[in-house]
């Protein structure tokens, strides 16, 4: 399905025809997961990608972005937990595999967004993911650990709320 000729979508991110608009009810039941992202989904434990869906709409920031044709490339965003920083995810649609390219420039550019008021950021991806994990290292996360289930990633953005930031060193005298 695509985006309704008559359904204005706010364009947050664009990149000549493509965008990327806030994540709304309507998205969740027009999005057709790629094959292996749904069964990613579905090994954390929840009882059917519609309700893992609600659960990402429900519990983060979370953005969509569409190629010129309209179609739903990804679902991408934070997800925020107590006293952790927060988590980016992506959830991919069947039409990622034409959609690379795309799919690399808009969550680069929606990473960089992200960046301006999150210093932090994780990623914990399934172990046997190993794409997504070269994914996660090409945003420019940095491995952490794995305990075989899960490889966690960190991101620091030196140039925002850090020591190394100008503006935060201390002055001397």
């Amino acid at each position: 399905m695509k985006a309704s000729k008559n359904f204005t979508e706010v364009k947050i991110i664009k990149r000549g025809n493509a965008y990327i608009t806030p994540l709304k009810p309507n998205h969740l039941s027009e999005i057709i997961l790629h094959k292996k992202n749904a069964e990613e989904v579905l090994s954390f434990g929840y009882d059917g990608v519609f309700d893992a869906l609600k659960a990402v709409y429900k519990n983060s920031e979370a953005y969509v972005c569409r190629n010129g044709s309209g179609q739903i490339i990804f679902i991408s965003g934070l997800w925020f937990s107590r006293d952790e920083d927060p988590q980016m995810f992506f959830i991919f649609s069947k039409y990622i595999s034409e959609n690379v390219f795309l799919m690399a420039k808009m969550g680069k550019a929606l990473l960089n967004m992200f960046d301006i008021c999150h210093p932090t950021m994780t990623m914990n991806i399934l172990a046997k993911n190993k794409r997504m994990a070269y994914w996660a290292e090409w945003l420019g996360f940095s491995f952490v650990g794995t305990d075989n289930v899960f490889i966690e990633f960190v991101r620091c953005n030196f140039n925002e709320n850090n020591v190394t930031d100008k503006t935060l060193r201390p002055i001397t005298h």
